[in-house]
This record gives C-alpha cells, sequence and structure tokens, in this order.
C-alpha cells in the first residue's frame, strides 16, 4: 500500500465551448472502480512532486486576523508532448482539487481533501506544466460595492447625481448601526440625500453642522418623497430595497451627516457572524461564484453564541471584502479563511478548553520539541490593559454650529469612543506585560468593555507556542484550524507527574511535508503555571524543577 495524490482540474475547451475534468496521479496512476462516481476513470501518473499546502490562522506563528496559506505548484510531467494540447484550455479561475489517500482506498470517500479552489493560467516548459493554486479567499480582495452613480438626473427629477457632482462615484452602503455618516446628495434641487443603496430601517438623527433636525412623517413612497417636502428645519426619511433617502426642509448651513440603523428591530442580524455571512453572499452575487462561498456548517450560529453585539460599518468607496472581513473578524477577536475543503471560516481565538479532538504524548512528537514566542507584536508577552475603540465617528467635524456644547463638540471631533480593562497585578509579575489598543465596529461601551476584558483575561499570562512534528496519519491529517489537542510530555510542565494528562493547545498553524510524511503543528495557548493539585490519591505539591510529590496533606 503506498499513498497516492489525485488532482482534478475543471478547465474549459474551446473545441466544444464546454468544461471538461482532467486528472492526474503520483505513483503508478490511479483508477477509480466501476461502482464510483466517476466509474472506471483513469488517472495520468504525471504528477511528479507532491503538493505541500501550509495553513495558519494568521500570519506563521500568530494569533490573530486572516488565514494564511502558502501553496505549492502542481507540477504535472510532459516531457512526451501529449500534453501540449492543454495549451488551449481555459485554466485560470476554473476549480481544482486534491486529495490523497492510499493507492487501494474506495474513491472519494477513503481519501482525504486537501484542497479545493482555483487556478491562475498554467506555465509550460519543454518537460512540465506548471499550475498556480489559488484558494477562494483570495477573490475577497474585489470591492464590495459596484454600484456607482451615472450622473443621469434631469432636475429637478432624479435621484442619481449629475455629471458635474455624482457621477461615478460609489453609492454608500450600511450594516448594522452607524454614527455621524456623511449621506450623498442625489438631487440638490429637493435636497435629497441617500444614505444606502440598500434598505435600511430607520434613520434615528439628521444633523447640520452637529445641529439636530426635526423628524417628520416617513415617506411611503419615491413619489411620495417627490411630491412632498419636510417642514423647514425638518427632514423625512424613506427606505426602499434599491435605496434609503432623507429630505431636508430647508438649504443647509453647513456638513449634513446622520445616524442609521440596517435594522433595529432585528439586532440578532446585526453581528459580527451575520455581517460576515451577508458580506460572503454580497460577494457570490457580485462575482457570480455564490456556489464557492460557503461558510462551514456551525461557524455562524457558535459565533453569534460567543457574541452577539451589534455592530456598524459604512462603505462609500473602493473597500475591498477582505479589508471588510478583517474589521469584522478583528472586532470579536476572531479569525477568517478557508479549510481544506475550501470553506469560508470564522472562529473566535478563545482559549484552549473543552473536548480535544487528539491527545499527543512524547512518543508521538519527532524532536525536537519547540517552545516559540509568538509572532504578534507583544510576542507572546502578558498584556495588562487591553483598549477597544467602538462607536465610530463616520465623520469628524470641526464644522460645527456655535450653539454646539462642549461636550459635544469634543465627541464630534473624534474618530473612536474607548472603553479600556486594566489588570494591575499583571505588571507585578510581569515587568514588560504591554497595553494595546485595538480597532473595533462595536457600536456600544457594554460590548467594547466585554471584549476588552475577554482579551485581557486571554493574555493575562505569558502564553505558550510549541511546534511539534508528527508522524502523518488519517487522524493527524483531520486535525482544522482552531481545533483543541492536548500535548503531554516530561519536559517544561506539559505533563502531572504520576499522570498521562497534558496540557491544552489550540491549533494555530499546520505544515504538511508530503514527501517525508510528517506534518507539523503549531499549538498556542498554555499557560504551564500549573498548580498543585489535589487528586483522590493525595496531595501532589509543586517543585521549582517540575516535578509533583505526594504529600500526606
Amino acid at each position: 500500500m503506498a499513498r497516492i495524490w489525485l488532482v482534478e482540474m475543471t478547465v474549459y475547451d474551446p473545441r466544444t465551448a464546454a468544461t471538461t475534468v482532467l486528472r492526474v496521479s503520483s505513483g503508478q496512476g490511479f483508477v477509480t472502480g466501476p461502482a464510483e462516481t466517476p466509474s472506471s476513470t483513469w488517472y495520468d501518473p504525471r504528477l511528479t512532486q507532491p503538493i505541500n499546502i501550509v495553513r495558519s490562522i494568521s500570519s506563521p506563528g500568530a494569533t490573530t486576523g486572516q488565514t494564511k496559506i502558502a501553496l505549492g505548484d502542481v507540477i504535472i510531467a510532459n516531457p512526451d508532448r501529449a500534453l501540449d494540447s492543454w495549451i488551449e484550455y481555459g485554466f485560470d479561475g476554473r476549480a481544482i482539487t486534491i486529495r490523497s489517500g492510499d493507492s487501494t482506498a474506495a474513491y472519494p470517500s477513503g481519501f482525504t481533501t486537501e484542497f479545493v479552489g482555483t487556478m491562475d493560467y498554467p506555465d509550460f516548459s519543454t518537460t512540465a506544466i506548471t499550475i498556480k493554486l489559488r484558494e477562494y479567499q483570495r477573490e475577497m480582495d474585489a470591492p464590495v460595492q459596484l454600484l456607482r452613480y451615472g450622473g443621469t438626473n434631469a432636475l429637478p427629477n432624479g435621484l442619481d447625481g449629475v455629471a458635474g457632482d455624482l457621477k461615478g462615484k460609489v453609492r454608500p452602503l450600511v450594516f448594522g448601526r452607524v454614527k455621524n455618516i456623511s449621506p450623498m446628495q442625489v438631487n440638490t434641487s429637493r435636497l435629497i440625500y441617500e444614505v444606502s443603496s440598500g434598505a435600511v430601517q430607520t434613520c434615528t438623527g439628521v444633523y447640520d453642522r452637529g445641529v439636530a433636525l426635526t423628524a417628520g412623517a416617513v415617506y411611503t413612497s419615491v413619489a411620495d418623497m417627490n411630491a412632498t417636502a419636510p417642514s423647514a428645519g425638518g427632514y423625512r426619511f424613506l427606505n426602499t430595497a434599491t435605496g434609503s433617502y432623507i429630505r431636508l426642509g430647508s438649504s443647509p448651513a453647513g456638513t449634513i451627516t446622520a445616524d442609521v440603523e440596517q435594522n433595529s428591530s432585528s439586532p440578532a442580524t446585526e453581528t459580527a457572524a451575520q455581517m460576515f455571512s451577508q458580506l460572503l453572499t454580497l460577494a457570490g452575487t457580485n462575482l457570480g461564484n455564490a456556489a464557492r462561498y460557503t461558510i462551514k456548517a456551525g461557524d455562524v450560529a457558535a459565533l453569534d453564541a460567543l457574541d452577539a453585539s451589534v455592530l456598524g460599518l459604512y462603505v462609500d468607496d473602493d473597500t475591498t471584502f477582505t479589508v471588510l472581513l478583517d474589521q469584522i473578524a478583528t472586532t470579536v477577536g476572531a479569525w477568517w479563511g478557508n479549510n481544506s475543503a475550501g470553506e469560508f471560516r470564522i472562529k473566535r481565538l478563545v482559549g484552549p478548553s473543552g473536548a480535544t479532538v487528539y491527545d499527543f504524548t512524547e512518543h508521538d512528537i519527532i524532536p525536537p520539541l519547540e517552545r516559540l514566542t509568538t509572532r504578534d507584536e507583544s510576542r507572546g508577552v502578558p498584556v495588562y490593559r487591553v483598549t477597544c475603540r467602538y462607536g465610530r465617528n463616520w465623520t469628524p467635524q470641526t464644522d460645527l454650529a456655535g450653539s454646539i456644547g462642549e461636550v459635544r463638540r469634543a465627541a464630534l471631533a473624534q474618530d473612536w469612543l474607548e472603553a479600556s480593562y486594566i489588570e494591575t497585578l499583571v505588571q507585578t509579575q510581569y515587568l514588560l506585560a504591554v497595553s494595546v489598543v485595538e480597532d473595533t465596529l462595536y457600536a456600544t461601551e457594554a460590548a467594547a468593555l466585554a471584549e476588552a476584558t475577554r482579551r485581557q483575561g486571554l493574555r493575562a499570562t505569558q502564553l505558550h507556542r510549541f511546534d511539534i512534528r508528527v508522524q502523518y496519519s488519517t487522524a493527524v491529517a483531520a486535525i482544522d484550524l482552531g481545533d483543541v489537542v492536548s500535548l503531554s510530555h516530561p519536559r517544561y510542565g506539559l505533563r502531572l507527574t504520576g499522570t498521562d494528562a497534558g496540557q491544552s493547545f489550540i491549533v494555530i498553524g499546520i505544515a504538511p511535508d508530503a514527501m517525508l510524511r510528517r506534518i507539523t503543528l503549531t499549538l498556542w495557548g498554555a499557560s504551564l503555571q500549573v498548580q498543585n493539585r489535589l487528586s483522590e490519591d493525595g496531595f501532589y505539591r509543586l517543585y521549582e524543577d517540575g516535578t509533583y510529590m505526594l504529600t500526606e496533606t
């Protein structure tokens, strides 16, 4: 029995004006069984090297941010020129699936899916074809908002601006609850402003140079808005599926801003998990690849259960999905990206707890066992204070009316409000303990303070990163980023003397070596500050060398 790799590439064939699947393998080739799907199908043994796909929660060794994936090339042998016709196929942007398993295993159930993604256009040499891989998350580098103003108004009619003001500019888009945005004036004759190119439930305030205008009755339609002006010094709001607007009753004295809520009656739709899902749905619509952008089952519900706080996000430029997904994940202390099956994941980084998916001992470890610092900005140094910025002011202002009081004037001049949690005892033990400040999308102080408290508690002690090298097995290959494993080892306090129990860790990196059939796992999270323990056998006392001794009391 030997482990082999199977590669399946969907390409466009211009000769038939249809797609077809190209199949290659390592080893001596592979053929599916007559009862398998597809049946009796041959995989040409032209794959010249195993594929190593390195994945980590963030930059290798770090613990926050976007999942990073380092992809090896697929190299297909072609010294006999038999595949020269492949140069006519369309590879770019098409699907590729890579599997590995025993050469005698059933297809596909007996194989591990190593990668699902897309391809760049291949390079051809006289002896080989090299195909570069692309993970789906790279497609998130596309702009979120495709809608733009056309400048087609024939004043006093229209909601599209004119050629001299709005033509070509991005239409705004609101997610959640945002404060003090600058809506776009889409009709200068009727003083109409667009707050979002989609539906938003309510506009809770409109301000002229910081002075609140008086809210009038909500409009029922675009025709109603065009026909009826608000009272002087007031505004009226209109919500439609294709755009939400305010109309003023008199010419403004200066900058117009607004507070807007996407769905105030249903805050459960304005959470980090829900926004993440909404953005991936929008990406599918924009890019025409909705089937690709699925979220792993359970991730949205799990994140909502951990943090159902309301967020606020405003788009009025060419910001990409990647930027916004980063901001959403960072807000709740989560990471996001693709797993090996091509599914999107969003998962909060928490301390290791609960059931483990695998328990490693010193007998599993290929020496040496390495304890390393994390590659976060603080390098794993304990944190004594965390400040979460929240309640973003989307239009910091100095253009304010003289009637604005000093407190509100100061607030409107700032980009953010801040909520901090501090634990001074950390500084007593760790002289180099750090203070961190992080921007979030939280709408309320309570949510920001809760997250600041959680983050400080998570990093209040010295946390450790271990890189362990283990032999490849189907069970080890099934371990995913964010899984909890345990490590029992006689060094570094990783095991209580007299027991087999180990310390729990979060898996933050997976680096296979297909040639040597080994996998390096990066583990993070144990404080290693094991305390004296009481067991059914008596009291174990911890000594300076890390060992325990059973005492009588």
